[in-house]
């Protein structure tokens, strides 16, 4: 809703109150470590040695975020690819762009002494905002390279946020999705072995080595997807033995709004073709392949009654999902609405039809101004080719009065209001909806009114 200043002239007077000072709350200020930090500075989790690297990178892949720090371990490849490949120096480098951050430490942990399995270690530590980027490049690649393959070079790459609170965080697809032993086991306990996150779709796989059985995509072709960055997830071992199970994950990324369903297959595909085993992701693809609905999913989408306008939950926190599901006994469970749609995964018992949604006090149910009821539309559930469904809620905003934003309609409240109405003071802020209180999409001298009305009904101040 559009809303505007509207002058008005008033005569009603009130008296200034004092407003107290903010307290501000002080948290304890991060640990600085300095460059070549020595081990005995740096927390436990950080490799000192090659035992410590293969716990690492079975834990936590190859990056990791604690302790205001950021630790990437590399694994070192020996063999060769070409046997031309240039070898008179050393063939790994460590390239860093962008951010401001300290580097702090920088190992190479080796298995013996002629370095047979090696792991790269750094350790930074973010001195101001910005985006990072940290990239294991492979010269003796880079060599034989030409203008079609100039991208060769590199092994791996990551990519991170510092914020002003010097928080690091993981941007690129591996910031949640598994690249190790102990992340895969703990994304399938919790998603399954098919999944979406955002517009990705995950099989999570896994086989005995050394034996015809194997998975492969039995889908021909894909016009809703394209495949994305995807990870080996096998557990590294100091002792390489025979047999053991392989762990990976396959990502696709959509592209398309639309339905489509990718298929794999498991059995004696390369040998005899026998199949023993599938799994489907039956997909609907929507808000311009910006998003993966399966079978099992409820998405959850919050409107404004009047304006018919998504809400923003993440500046109107305080709306949560719960008691879902209609089954006899079944557990109540409650949801944080952080994003507006949200989907909840791996859902598949029936929802209950009166299910409903907790709001923050500023929202409350429609109501029909003749019978009070709810109005009927406020609530509605779409359901999609594949099984998935949409729970469509249309709260109403109320206007709280709180433009001091103190958690509470005072009279500082009504002061601040007064103040901006007769003056062209820029310094005093606020959203307008919250003194809206008739809804004309307009803030003035009635809105005040209604606000001393219901500063008066609360009795915070006498008539």
């Amino acid at each position: 809703m559009k809303l505007k200043k509207l002058l008005a002239f008033l005569t009603a007077t009130a008296a200034v109150i004092p407003f107290s000072a903010y307290s501000m709350n002080m948290t304890a200020p991060p640990a600085v470590y300095a460059e070549d930090s020595t081990e005995s500075t740096l927390p436990d989790w950080i490799p000192t040695d090659f035992d410590s690297a293969v716990e690492f990178y079975n834990t936590y892949g190859e990056t990791h975020i604690a302790d205001g720090l950021l630790c990437v371990v590399f694994r070192e490849e020996k063999k060769r690819f070409h046997e031309d490949e240039y070898e008179c120096f050393p063939r790994y480098t460590i390239r860093t762009s962008s951010a401001d951050v300290a580097k702090i430490k920088k190992m190479q942990l080796c298995s013996t002494d002629d370095c047979e399995e090696c792991f790269q270690v750094i350790v930074y530590a973010p001195n101001g905002e910005g985006d990072l980027t940290v990239s294991l490049i492979d010269r003796w690649r880079n060599t034989q390279q030409t203008s079609d393959s100039k991208n060769n070079s590199t092994v791996s790459e990551y990519t991170f946020h510092v914020d002003d609170d010097l928080n690091i965080t993981e941007t690129d697809i591996y910031g949640w999705l598994p690249d190790c032993i102990t992340e895969y086991n703990d994304y399938v306990s919790k998603n399954g072995k098919v999944s979406s996150n955002g517009n990705y779709v995950v099989f999570c796989l896994s086989f005995s080595a050394g034996t015809p059985y194997t998975w492969k995509i039995l889908s021909d072709s894909l016009e809703c997807f394209k495949p994305a960055p995807s990870s080996n997830c096998t557990e590294f071992e100091k002792v390489v033995r025979d047999g053991g199970t392989e762990y990976s994950t396959f990502v696709y990324q959509a592209v398309k709004d639309g339905h489509e369903k990718i298929e794999y297959g498991f059995g004696r595909i390369y040998t005899t073709g026998e199949i023993d085993e599938t799994l489907t992701a039956d997909c609907v693809i929507l808000d311009d392949a910006q998003t993966v609905l399966l079978p099992s999913d409820k998405r959850i989408s919050i409107f404004d009654y009047d304006t018919g306008l998504p809400v923003d939950v993440v500046k109107r926190p305080g709306f949560a999902a719960q008691n879902l599901e209609l089954s006899p006994g079944a557990e109540l469970k409650s949801f944080d609405i952080t994003s507006n749609p949200y989907v909840i995964h791996n859902f598949t018992n029936e929802v209950d039809p009166f299910f409903d949604i907790l709001t923050p006090s500023s929202y409350i149910f429609p109501l029909d101004p003749e019978t009070l009821f709810v109005e009927e539309d406020y609530r509605s559930i779409k359901q999609y080719e594949n099984g998935a469904e949409e729970l469509i809620f249309r709260p109403r905003l109320q206007a709280s009065g709180d433009i001091d934003k103190n958690g509470d309609l005072t009279v500082a409240d009504l002061v601040l209001l007064q103040k901006w109405l007769l003056s062209e003071n820029t310094e005093i802020s606020f959203d307008l909806e919250t003194a809206d209180f008739n809804k004309d999409g307009i803030v003035d001298i009635f809105d005040l009114v209604k606000m001393k009305r219901k500063l008066l009904n609360k009795g915070n101040i006498t008539s």
